[in-house]
C-alpha cells in the first residue's frame, strides 16, 4: 500500500541559499523570504492559482488553503 501511495504536503521547504529567488519554483509557490532557525524557507504546496480556482469553482471565498489539504486527505 505505501509503495503504491502519494503524499500531498500542505508544505515543502527548501534550503535557505544567496540567491533563493533565482530558483524557478521558488516563484511558482507562495514563499516566506525568512529562514527559519533551520536555515530553511517554508512554501505553502498549494499555490494560490489553485486555491483561486476552488475559491471560483464553488463559489466560496472563505475556502484556504489549510481547507484544500483536508478535502484530499
Amino acid at each position: 500500500m505505501i509503495s503504491k501511495g502519494q503524499c500531498f504536503p500542505l508544505y515543502w521547504y527548501e534550503k535557505a541559499d544567496a540567491d533563493t529567488s533565482a530558483k524557478p519554483q521558488s516563484e511558482i509557490f507562495d514563499a516566506s523570504s525568512t529562514p527559519d532557525a533551520d536555515g530553511y524557507i517554508r512554501h505553502d504546496a498549494i499555490t494560490d492559482w489553485a486555491l483561486a480556482a476552488f475559491c471560483d469553482h464553488y463559489s466560496d471565498p472563505t475556502i484556504t488553503k489549510e481547507d484544500i489539504f483536508w478535502y484530499v486527505y
